[in-house]
């Protein structure tokens, strides 16, 4: 059980996930090694509780979109796309679903108006496994996300109610849209491997970030360079600028699920009417709902795709939620297991510095990818348009 100086540190970390040992103390009127010695005993406890904090990123700014895909297949089929999942160069997570249809979630960062080689690479799959049904969600005008709030999480449950959630206090928003400015002609080769290296660990210093690429493997020896000891200022610069720009929006902790009981992990679609929706959005900006979930919506059409983290006892009052609020409801559940759930960061070699641009080649982001699943090469006539 936490303490309630270990519940403290842990809720303003969430706050400030990058908050330095000296300002954790200031806060918290402790001493910096006291801050220190709290978080090591969480970070590198058992149960370890909390993992490290990542960068989020506005993904439309560096002229990428996000699409996801359910895929409906056998297992055998499930195994080919997961490993098409790992051989992709653009590959964001993916994960096996069961419900309205079984198989797998694939999403990915995708240049603008990529998905065109996605729909190809997907149907020479279909030639090979049998799969029976995609369904795809484009880049959506609308995302929401909400944050777990571990202040609603006492004596060992959540202080949470589903049924009473849209009668809480709110004001009605107009729908925002996601402002299309792509940055891509100010980016360099080093702001894309500082992308992808706060994706997966943004609570390092700076001179530990650039020695992580300095010792990565993944890294040649020109983009090690970008990060010796003598480009110290520039990575300063180029880190504030990705701040100063909204590429990088902010910063998640994140911490072992399983101790605050979210285990289960759920997919709905379907439609909602815009009203709904409004209430709903305006309790995401809110912030009054306190677990882990994304919500896509598509004005024009009324679908929306929610993905949330649940822990099991508020699970069924949030499917009775979504039941009585939209039109039309499909239901998916996400494997839990870990080689099966995996995230990836940026692939920092899909940027081509010289052009400025994303790598669409056919080759790069379809035959590559096609290769390594199938074992075989792909003749060109095979993929014509």
């Amino acid at each position: 059980m936490l303490t309630d100086q270990q519940r403290q540190l842990i809720l303003f970390l969430q706050a400030h996930p990058l908050a330095t040992f000296p300002e954790i103390a200031k806060k918290l009127g402790i001493t910096p090694q006291t801050a220190r010695r709290w978080f090591d005993q969480l970070h590198s406890g058992s149960p370890r509780i909390i993992i490290n904090a990542t960068a989020q990123i506005a993904p439309h700014l560096i002229g990428l979109e996000n699409h996801t895909y359910f895929i409906s297949t056998n297992i055998l089929g499930a195994n080919a796309l997961h490993e098409l999942g790992r051989a992709h160069p653009y590959t964001t997570f993916q994960n096996r679903i069961f419900g309205h249809f079984n198989g797998i979630l694939l999403q990915f960062y995708m240049p603008k108006d990529g998905s065109s080689l996605l729909d190809r690479l997907f149907e020479h799959m279909s030639l090979h496994f049998p799969i029976l049904e995609i369904l795809h969600f484009p880049h959506p005008p609308i995302e929401l996300e909400s944050f777990p709030r571990i202040e609603k999480w006492k004596d060992g449950k959540w202080d949470f109610d589903f049924a009473s959630w849209l009668d809480e206090p709110h004001e009605i928003n107009d729908v925002e849209t996601q402002a299309s400015s792509p940055l891509l002609n100010r980016l360099s080769m080093t702001d894309i491997i500082l992308i992808r290296e706060l994706m997966t660990n943004a609570r390092r210093k700076q001179v530990q970030i650039m020695n992580g690429v300095v010792n990565n493997p993944i890294y040649s020896i020109e983009e090690k360079q970008l990060f010796s000891e003598n480009r110290q200022r520039t990575i300063s610069r180029r880190m504030a600028f990705l701040k100063k720009s909204g590429i990088i929006t902010g910063y998640r902790l994140l911490f072992d699920r399983n101790y605050f009981q979210i285990f289960n992990q759920i997919l709905f679609t379907g439609k909602m009417n815009l009203q709904i929706f409004h209430q709903i959005e305006n309790q995401f900006r809110n912030g009054s709902l306190p677990f882990r979930s994304n919500f896509k919506y598509y004005p024009q059409t009324r679908d929306f795709l929610w993905w949330i983290n649940l822990p099991p006892n508020q699970t069924s009052d949030c499917i009775n939620f979504i039941y009585e609020h939209s039109t039309k409801m499909n239901l998916y559940l996400l494997d839990t297991t870990p080689n099966h759930s995996l995230s990836y960061p940026i692939y920092h070699r899909n940027f081509n510095e010289t052009e400025k641009k994303w790598n669409t080649d056919i080759e790069y982001a379809v035959n590559r990818p096609l290769e390594n699943v199938l074992g075989v090469p792909i003749k060109k006539e095979d993929n014509e348009p």
